[in-house]
C-alpha cells in the first residue's frame, strides 16, 4: 500500500504530520483543534473531510497506527519525519527502551522501522 491509498481525511492527517499543510489548512486545524463541540460541528458543515480526520485521529484507539501501516510508512514521534529521516537524538535519551537506531530517535507504538 502507499499514501495514495489514503482516504481523504487520513490524508489530512498524514499531511499535517508531515509538515505538508499550507497556511490555511493549517489555521482551520488550529481551529478545529480549539472548538468546542458545537463550533466543531459547525466547522464539519464546511469541512467535513479534514474535521472528520481530527476526530477520527483524536477518539479512534489504533487509528494512526493503521493509517501508518496503509500508507506503507511509519512516523518516528520524536521528530515527526516520514520513514525515520530524522536529524539528531536530544542528549540522555538513549537509555529509553523503545530507542531506535534506525533514526536515533523513537518508535511510535505498534509501528515498525
Amino acid at each position: 500500500m502507499s499514501i495514495k491509498d489514503l482516504t481523504p481525511p487520513e490524508r489530512f492527517i498524514w499531511d499535517w504530520l508531515n509538515v505538508k499543510l499550507g497556511g490555511f489548512k493549517m489555521a482551520l486545524l488550529s481551529a478545529i483543534r480549539e472548538a468546542d463541540i458545537q463550533n466543531l460541528e459547525k466547522l464539519r458543515l464546511g469541512f467535513p473531510v479534514e474535521v472528520e480526520g481530527w476526530v477520527d485521529y483524536k477518539q479512534i484507539t489504533g487509528w494512526w497506527e493503521v493509517v501508518q501501516l496503509k500508507a506503507g510508512k511509519s512516523l518516528c514521534r520524536f521528530c515527526v519525519k516520514a520513514n525515520h529521516d530524522c536529524i539528531q537524538l536530544a542528549e540522555g535519551l538513549r537509555d529509553d527502551p523503545t530507542y531506535s537506531e534506525d533514526c536515533g530517535h523513537f518508535e511510535p507504538t505498534g509501528a515498525t522501522a
